[in-house]
């Protein structure tokens, strides 16, 4: 029996899976790193700052 074909899919299998978990990991780094900064303060009073400046 030739394994070779079986073994390529499966790689090919596995590296597809790593690349979309990847890039799951990545999103959710950037949602963290977003949801950080939308909690300081700065951020809070510079949008405090445009509402009023949009509602002028």
């Amino acid at each position: 029996v030739q394994y070779h074909p079986y073994c390529v899919v499966l790689i090919a299998i596995g590296v597809y899976l790593f690349v979309r978990v990847l890039g799951v990991l990545e999103a959710y780094r950037i949602l963290v790193e977003n949801k950080e900064y939308s909690n300081r303060l700065i951020f809070k009073l510079k949008k405090k700052m445009r509402e009023k400046v949009d509602n002028l």
